[in-house]
């Protein structure tokens, strides 16, 4: 039986990386909104 593994689709990686910047940016801000250089 074989395993294949499921290519990921452009979208989700997007979404992933996209959530994951949203983490940082909550860091960054203190969990203010977008975070900008001024933070």
């Amino acid at each position: 039986m074989q395993i294949r593994i499921k290519p990921i689709r452009l979208e989700d990686r997007v979404e992933v990386l996209e959530r994951r910047v949203e983490r940082l940016e909550k860091i960054c801000c203190g969990g203010e909104g977008r975070c900008s250089k001024s933070c």
